[in-house]
């Protein structure tokens, strides 16, 4: 909140030698307001309000090399004298004017920055023999002449960023300065006339090493509309190099000759290659499909041959079904109807013919000789050596039923009872053994008496 600094406020300070008086209210300073600093070497006075310094001011400092003004209310670069001040920072005022001898009472002066002010012209030969950086950049500069920095012999770093350029600059503006070596030119309205051989030669002395004191792409055209965004060296590049047009015309018509030859080349190759590899498809599908027929054809021919072979050796079904046996006879379950009713669809001799090739079971020819009793004639006849029983029958069975009927239980008990009785006997336990059929075979048993055959 300093708003005044007395005279004389400072004197018995004389081993102070960083002062920072930045961001306050100080309004203005007098000639013996740092009187007895001498050993100060840094002095900050920015972001005050100071709009003007005494020109005697900075001689009470004889060891001060930086001085900072930046963010005061200054108007202009007045005379100044220091002998020892190498640094001035006073960017961001409200300078409009620089005086012509403004840094002639400073022969220390290496670096003076009066960037981001109202500047709009630079007064011809400004003089310091001292002056290396000069920092003009985002004023209002428009233009500069031959003599504009021809009394700065040691100017080695200039910048105008940001100003108001628009014709292209010649190199003889400096030519009295021989250590340039840096050239701020970018951000200006630059208008680009490439049949200007003064901005050729301006633009190789600001490119070319090893004097390089630009960057080429910072070099940027505003006009005219044609060459507008486009650096200098694109927009006058065929223009500088009248023979690169002819070269590249033609280099680009064997470039486009080369692509289209190169990219038929391309499709005829690959067309050979589908082509072939179709054809080979192909071919593989054709041998496979070949193959395929092959063996099938094979495995029909084996199909046929094992066929004929098992034809061939398929024993006679009638071979494979081997004969119930007796037992297996037995417990086999009776036929409800007698047999005589599969031969019903034949009439007369030839369905009895039939009838007695049929082979009977046990049980149908006993139920068939009750069933036929008045139609049997039954002669038993004993001799006095054998006492051999004959049976006669109906010839209406064969011989192989009759072997069948005299193999039956029923025979054999008759057989048995026959040896033991006279022939009345016999017709009578024949006559009984007929009748016992009819009735129901399942008896009781007593618990010590064994089961017979004709119980079954």
């Amino acid at each position: 909140m300093i708003r005044l600094l007395p005279g004389n406020e400072f004197f018995d300070n004389s081993k102070l030698e960083y002062l920072d008086l930045s961001y306050n209210n100080i309004g203005s300073i007098s000639s013996d307001t740092f009187r007895g600093l001498t050993s100060l070497k840094f002095l900050d006075l920015s972001w005050n309000e100071i709009a003007q310094i005494p020109e005697d001011s900075l001689l009470e400092m004889p060891s001060l090399t930086q001085m900072k003004l930046a963010r005061n209310y200054i108007t202009r670069v007045g005379y100044l004298k220091s002998t020892s001040l190498s640094i001035i920072d006073m960017s961001s005022c409200e300078i409009n004017t620089i005086g012509k001898a403004s840094l002639e009472g400073m022969p220390s002066l290496i670096e003076l920055d009066v960037s981001h002010n109202l500047i709009s012209h630079i007064p011809d030969s400004i003089s310091s023999s001292s002056l290396k950086y000069l920092n003009l950049n985002y004023n209002r500069l428009s233009h500069i002449t031959n003599n504009t920095f021809f009394m700065l012999p040691r100017l080695s770093g200039l910048g105008v960023v940001g100003n108001r350029f628009t014709i292209i600059w010649s190199r003889y503006f400096f030519q009295s300065n021989p250590y340039l070596e840096k050239l701020e030119l970018s951000d200006n309205m630059w208008r680009c006339d490439c049949t200007d051989d003064n901005m050729f030669d301006f633009y190789e002395y600001i490119t070319l090493e090893p004097n390089k004191k630009e960057e080429s792409y910072n070099l940027m055209c505003h006009g005219p509309q044609d060459a507008v965004g486009q650096t200098w060296l694109e927009a006058c590049y065929f223009t500088w190099n009248p023979t690169e047009r002819t070269q590249n015309a033609k280099s680009l018509i064997w470039f486009i000759i080369i692509m289209i030859v190169g990219l038929t080349l391309c499709l005829v190759l690959v067309n050979g290659i589908k082509t072939t590899m179709n054809r080979r498809v192909a071919s593989l599908q054709a041998e496979r499909e070949r193959q395929v027929e092959e063996a099938r054809d094979r495995l029909r021919q084996l199909r046929i041959r094992a066929e004929q072979e098992a034809l061939c050796n398929t024993p006679d079904p009638r071979d494979l079904i081997a004969p119930p046996t007796y037992d297996e006879a037995l417990s086999m379950p009776k036929l409800n109807v007698s047999c005589h009713s599969l031969n019903e669809t034949g009439t007369g001799k030839s369905r009895r013919k039939r009838g007695r090739r049929k082979t009977k079971s046990s049980g149908d020819l006993l139920e068939e000789t009750e069933a036929h009793a008045d139609t049997e004639d039954l002669e038993l006849t004993e001799t006095s050596n054998s006492r051999r029983r004959r049976r006669r029958r109906s010839t209406k069975y064969g011989s192989h039923e009759i072997t069948e009927l005299d193999q039956s239980p029923g025979a054999r008990r008759r057989l048995m009872s026959g040896n033991e009785s006279d022939d009345d006997n016999v017709v009578v336990q024949v006559e009984a053994d007929l009748e016992r059929s009819m009735r129901n075979r399942n008896r009781r048993h007593s618990v010590n008496e064994a089961p017979r055959e004709s119980d079954f």
